[in-house]
């Protein structure tokens, strides 16, 4: 048979960091690096076109209600991981702010502050703070609850959070 899926290039230098399908498996979420710069492409399962989701060109509204407060760009965002309820919505961390992100709108709006790390699990936000506590949200950033455990030590690299059949959280 004939390949109908377009192709990801990758340019002389380009590394691929890291990959996750969405929640119906139908796309593959791929994270590039390119010298210094990141960004994150979308890969269909079927013969539609690669999107590219956050590139040079990404200029993401942020808004408070129906005020715009400011604009995410492509040099801001360090992590995009998909939302399990919509394959339009994803969660980008922006400096120490987690933000939820409607594609199909072009618009985010900030969920949570001082976040180090975090991790999509079911209907949770699993998350590090900047102080080195691990919270849980609901996916609008709201009903958190902190861990009555010691912090853990922050590093630069975010960390990965890992999640068993049995629902233990690593």
């Amino acid at each position: 048979g004939r390949e109908l899926r377009k192709p990801l290039i990758l340019g002389a230098g380009s590394d691929i960091a890291d990959m996750a399908w969405n929640n119906g498996g139908s796309s593959l979420m791929v994270k590039k690096i390119e010298g210094s710069a990141v960004s994150w492409e979308i890969l269909p399962a079927t013969e539609r076109p690669v999107v590219s989701l956050v590139d040079s060109k990404t200029n993401i509204p942020v808004f408070d209600g129906d005020k715009k407060m400011s604009t995410l760009t492509r040099s801001m965002i360090r992590e995009v991981s998909w939302s399990l309820r919509s394959s339009d919505e994803f969660y980008l961390k922006a400096g120490n702010n987690l933000y939820r992100w409607d594609l199909s709108q072009n618009r985010a709006e900030k969920i949570l502050e001082n976040v180090h790390s975090f991790a999509i699990f079911g209907n949770n936000i699993f998350f590090a703070t900047e102080n080195g506590f691990l919270a849980e949200s609901d996916l609008d950033g709201k009903n958190g609850v902190s861990f009555d455990r010691p912090g853990v030590f922050i590093s630069e690299k975010p960390f990965r959070f890992l999640k068993n059949t049995n629902g233990q959280r690593a």
